[in-house]
């Protein structure tokens, strides 16, 4: 398998026309060609969250909010979001983001944390 594999499975899961025009989503760090054998799951790509991907010799991270957000000025190790994204790139761990694509998907973020409330009608306030 490849990068690009872990690729279209999440845009399939989570179609990348259903995010937010503001967010960052897809792959954000990586190449499509790497190879992948394992991936980490998180929610948000810490220093720590990464320090674990390396360790267990994981391919890829898909972490549900964007490690890159607000554009960076730079790639260093000076800004902790640049420190991340410059180790991750480093370490060839890609990096895939959800956000507001899977909250949207039918059966995503959303549908999951309004099933904590019980049966009863569901429908989008901004569809």
């Amino acid at each position: 398998m490849r990068i690009d594999d872990l690729a279209n499975a999440m845009d399939a899961i989570a179609p990348p026309s259903g995010a937010a025009a503001w967010d960052r989503t897809g792959l954000l760090v990586g190449s499509p060609g790497w190879p992948l054998a394992r991936v980490l799951l998180a929610i948000d790509l810490t220093a720590p969250v990464l320090r674990e991907a390396i360790d267990a010799g994981a391919d890829a991270c898909v972490a549900y909010h964007p490690p890159i957000f607000e554009p960076l000025g730079a790639v260093t190790d000076e800004t902790p979001a640049g420190a991340v994204v410059l180790e991750a790139a480093v370490a060839r761990i890609a990096v895939h983001s959800p956000h507001t694509a899977l909250d949207a998907a039918e059966g995503g973020t959303s549908d999951w944390l309004i099933g904590g409330f019980g049966p009863g009608r569901v429908e989008p306030l901004d569809a």
